[in-house]
């Protein structure tokens, strides 16, 4: 049985794809298996997987019409077997010791989850995260992918296999973009032991190509307000809604920004603002509150909140490339 199950959707990744493979048979760890699920692509990208299944019996290759990343990540982890699970973007590739040093992490502190750095191709000093290593409870897990402050895709990340159950992948069918962050939060919820380590760069992204999951998705009302809904019930059943309360109104505040700005539309669904100022009611007193009931009755000032949050968030990053690396 192999340790590692490394799964990669494959969709329009004919450029790529190659690449991505050969940086899996190149770790020094061997004991994986690598299932590549061909999403309907329309290109030579399922022809190129299947190349490689006839020279590697460690290669599973699924093929089946395109329903999205999400959903063939669930059935390579369907179909997988490893105690461990790893996710690769096939426009992206790993480094030859990045499955040695996550899985060498996950069992020296017993994870859950085990989360490394990402770089760009171009330059490896170019890190994702700048955060502190170390264990983290879930709650500031959780609290840190709202805040965008770690990435929320399932790459850089090793899994339990344990802790990727249905529920991590059960959403509304309109859900169809930003499904990692429910995955995730999920993940994190069914999690004991998290560990986050910003000395090890286990995974190498393209920011060129744009069906990486580094980028940002496109916002849809409908499916975004979905998504909300269904990551407080998660927060809900698990005791969470005040502790995550002021992460999760900061993630909901910056969606709808971004979708006012970006798609120049107004929002429609005004009981989903009606219920957000509810709950906007349990946000930390003082000017704070006043500020967030504000915000929740008047959604022209979503906007300013979202340039600002921003333009806040560039000037810490070139904070930190300054003066902390």
């Amino acid at each position: 049985m192999p340790k590692i199950s490394v799964i990669v959707p494959v969709y329009k990744a004919e450029p790529y794809i190659a690449r991505c493979i050969e940086s899996v048979l190149s770790q020094d760890f061997t004991n994986w298996e690598l299932i590549l699920v061909d999403d309907g692509s329309p290109d030579k990208a399922g022809e190129i997987c299947d190349a490689y299944r006839e020279k590697d019996r460690r290669i599973t290759v699924i093929h089946t019409e395109n329903h999205g990343a999400c959903a063939a990540r669930v059935l390579g982890v369907q179909t997988s077997c490893g105690e461990y699970i790893a996710f690769v973007d096939s426009d992206d590739y790993l480094p030859g010791d990045a499955l040695s040093l996550l899985l060498g992490k996950a069992v020296k502190d017993n994870l859950d989850i085990t989360v490394g750095c990402a770089a760009l191709y171009r330059d490896r000093t170019q890190k994702e995260h700048y955060l502190q290593s170390g264990l983290w409870e879930k709650t500031d897990y959780i609290k840190k992918m709202l805040l965008h402050k770690i990435s929320c895709g399932p790459v850089t990340k090793l899994f339990r296999r344990q802790v990727l159950d249905e529920n991590a992948f059960k959403l509304p069918r309109n859900v169809t973009n930003n499904e990692d962050l429910y995955m995730n939060i999920v993940a994190a919820l069914n999690s004991s032991r998290i560990g986050f380590y910003d000395d090890i760069v286990v995974y190498l992204y393209n920011p060129d190509n744009m069906n990486s999951v580094c980028r940002t998705m496109k916002v849809y009302e409908e499916v975004f307000f979905s998504l909300c809904n269904a990551i407080w019930k998660q927060l809900s059943d698990h005791g969470l809604e005040n502790e995550c309360r002021n992460e999760y109104l900061a993630f909901v505040f910056s969606g709808i920004g971004r979708f006012i700005f970006e798609e120049n539309k107004r929002i429609r669904n005004k009981e989903f603002m009606s219920n957000l100022l509810t709950l906007s009611e349990g946000y930390h007193g003082g000017l704070k509150s006043t500020c967030v009931k504000f915000v929740c009755q008047h959604e022209e000032f979503v906007y300013v909140y979202y340039i600002l949050a921003n333009l806040a968030r560039k000037i810490r990053n070139i904070w930190r490339k300054l003066f902390i690396q």
